[in-house]
């Protein structure tokens, strides 16, 4: 998840700085069924917003159409974060989602983007928010379509048009699926400060199911992979020794490492070896280098899993929301 504006696994070409993060957000899903009855009051959801329509380029088609904000925010939510998660932290992301919405449609009609061919905003989740159409939902969740659509469009609706402000401005609504345990700050990640995007704690995320994992590569690998994307590195002698100098934030990510002759930014070894997120330890032994990684996705900003755990100890939509970005409104 989250962010526009210029692809380098994350996005933004924003406002102060080049916020270029995507984030890495995970769509996930579960089972259900309804009655005939509660399957007429999902499939005709009434809305009381008059939250304005996006205007959305379809990445694969070309294609640009218009989507009401209810039907946009429902499939991001869906496409964005787990079905299965709490009420009241599908809430906390419907109003990350509009948020992030709006605020790039701002930016869109300030400065606009040929790519986007007078769209707002892509549904190619690589370069902004992921977006999945009823008809996709509905092909998606097959038979458990009625049970799901209620539960998101109950969690939408009542915050439709609902906006995370600091200092009267929509924020960059930086989301991510699970920290390691503390966020980051946004100046530690993406070189620049926004100061409701500093970091805090989320002890919920250490007990969630895949907060670890290892990636594990023999040297050959190690040196296969790191070869194909920078040809001029030298990886000589004992290989034990080819990793050093390694710097991370207070959280744990690794910003910089050093991997023989070649210093990389832990962004660039996350993206290489394909791991779940920057914030990883690596040791060497009987020939291969492991990779312990915790956390899924950039850090910054709402940890989804970690907002399902408050929405499940009490929490509401916008504690949750005040929690994780620091000194903002909810209007």
């Amino acid at each position: 998840m989250v962010l526009l504006m210029k692809k380098n696994s994350g996005k933004y070409a924003g406002t102060t700085l080049i916020l270029a993060i995507a984030m890495i957000l995970i769509p996930l899903t579960a089972g259900g069924g309804l009655s005939k009855i509660t399957d007429e009051l999902v499939m005709e959801p009434k809305p009381e917003s008059t939250a304005e329509a996006f205007k959305v380029l379809d990445y694969k088609t070309g294609t640009v159409s218009e989507v009401s904000a209810f039907d946009y925010i429902c499939g991001t939510v869906a496409q964005e974060m787990p079905i299965s998660f709490e009420p009241e932290a599908l809430k906390a992301q419907a109003v990350a989602a509009y948020t992030y919405a709006e605020r790039q449609r701002r930016a869109e009609r300030e400065n606009p983007n040929p790519d986007l061919k007078g769209a707002d905003l892509t549904n190619n989740p690589s370069v902004n928010q992921g977006y999945m159409s009823k008809e996709e939902l509905r092909k998606l969740w097959g038979k458990s379509f009625e049970t799901y659509y209620k539960k998101l469009s109950s969690a939408v609706e009542p915050v439709l048009g609902e906006c995370i402000v600091y200092k009267g401005e929509p924020i960059l609504a930086a989301y991510h699926a699970l920290s390691a345990g503390k966020t980051e700050n946004s100046e530690d990640i993406w070189g620049g400060e926004l100061a409701y995007l500093a970091a805090v704690d989320s002890p919920g995320d250490v007990q969630a199911a895949g907060y670890e994992s290892t990636v594990t590569l023999t040297i050959e690998e190690l040196k296969q992979e790191l070869t194909a994307a920078y040809p001029e590195i030298k990886l000589e002698g004992e290989a034990e020794k080819w990793i050093s100098d390694i710097k991370k934030t207070d959280s744990g990510t690794v910003t910089e490492i050093k991997i023989g002759s070649q210093v990389i930014t832990g962004a660039g070894v996350r993206n290489i070896l394909g791991l779940r997120s920057a914030c990883f330890d690596v040791k060497y032994a009987d020939g291969s280098f492991t990779f312990t990684v915790h956390g899924y996705g950039h850090g910054v900003g709402l940890s989804q899993t970690g907002a399902n755990y408050m929405a499940k100890n009490g929490a509401d939509y916008i504690s949750i929301l005040k929690h994780y970005y620091s000194g903002v409104e909810v209007e």
